[in-house]
């Protein structure tokens, strides 16, 4: 066996160990779900106000589900620092093709270093979908996380999405 062989036997395990060490660790969950917020279309928006429990913010998920029907339209995922904010921290397009039905979709994007104890929102919008075309997001009813708060058409609502 060659000397470098030798070193890539020795070397990858311990690149593999590391790399565990480097997997993205849930932050804040609210997985309670028991309905449908409604079609997202036109100018409905749907969100969800939570608190980040460490710093590194970098992902969300967020149950969505299709109707069961092939949707076509792009939806966009806004994270803003409150409800009626102005300007996007992240913003991410994504087609409504790839929305698997009642699952848990990612959104990634560059970490947050100071994340830790701030407010954050996160919303879905499709201005271009219509009814009969359109996802939606799951959401539990009452006070189910209560560090957050969910909003439709930038509204506080009783319950809160799942993500």
């Amino acid at each position: 066996m060659s000397r470098q062989r030798r070193a890539l036997l020795i070397i990858i395990p311990f690149l593999a160990l590391g790399m565990m060490g480097c997997a993205e660790m849930p932050d804040t969950a609210q997985t309670l779900r028991s309905k449908a917020v409604g079609e997202i279309y036109g100018t409905r928006s749907v969100g969800q106000t939570f608190i980040a429990s460490h710093d590194g913010l970098s992902r969300i998920d967020v149950q969505l589900a299709t109707y069961r029907r092939r949707n076509t339209q792009p939806i966009i995922f806004h994270l803003r620092s409150a409800p009626y904010a102005s300007k996007d921290i992240a913003t991410i397009t994504f087609e409504a093709e790839d929305v698997k039905d009642n699952a848990y979709h990612a959104f990634r994007f560059p970490p947050i270093p100071d994340s830790q104890g701030h407010s954050f929102y996160f919303s879905l919008e499709s201005p271009t979908s219509r009814p009969g075309d359109a996802i939606t997001m799951y959401y539990s009813p009452g006070d189910v996380y209560a560090e957050g708060q969910m909003y439709i058409q930038g509204e506080p609502q009783d319950g809160d999405l799942a993500f």
